[in-house]
């Protein structure tokens, strides 16, 4: 997100100085920023990332993710007024590009917190899934000790018995 708002900028204002031939990145850069927040948003697999499937925002990113969409809608339809030939639309572009770069910057920070939180409740639950093991483990052990090393104990002591005779 934060790369493709700024590359939007970067190829509007490259457009309006008369560059030919960047009509159809501009687009396509447009149409994957969006794409981006609405899997963002709902859910699924982003372009690029075939085989991580990415879920619908949560209650702790929604907030971010409300804030970036709204500035993203008048970023985009500027955009698009350019490719249109509007080029009076790249001020409204040029003048909120380092804004959108901080809306989507807040919005990869509540995703990574996000993960770190989840991280953090993966490896609580690997501990004590580890430690209800090693005292599963254990347990077995003293079990199976205990029901070897008796009867083991006895037939030594009645063998000892049987050698003195008794």
């Amino acid at each position: 997100q934060r790369m493709l708002s700024q590359k939007i900028a970067f190829l509007a204002e490259r457009i309006v100085r008369g560059e030919s031939g960047l009509e159809e990145t501009f687009a396509n850069t447009i149409q994957l920023c969006n794409e981006s927040l609405k899997i963002l948003e709902e859910g699924g697999i982003a372009k690029g990332m075939s085989d991580i499937k990415i879920p619908p925002a949560n209650k702790s990113v929604i907030d971010e993710l409300q804030i970036a969409k709204t500035l993203w809608v008048e970023y985009r339809d500027s955009s698009l007024s350019v490719l249109e030939g509007r080029l009076d639309r790249v001020s409204f572009i040029e003048k909120n590009a380092d804004l959108m770069l901080a809306s989507f910057n807040n919005l990869v920070k509540a995703y990574v917190t996000l993960n770190g939180s989840k991280q953090e409740n993966q490896n609580l639950i690997l501990w004590i899934l580890l430690t209800i093991n090693v005292l599963a483990a254990g347990g077995t052990l003293y079990v199976v000790n205990r029901s070897i090393t008796k009867p083991i104990i006895k037939i030594t002591d009645h063998l000892k018995d049987l050698s003195k005779g008794r």
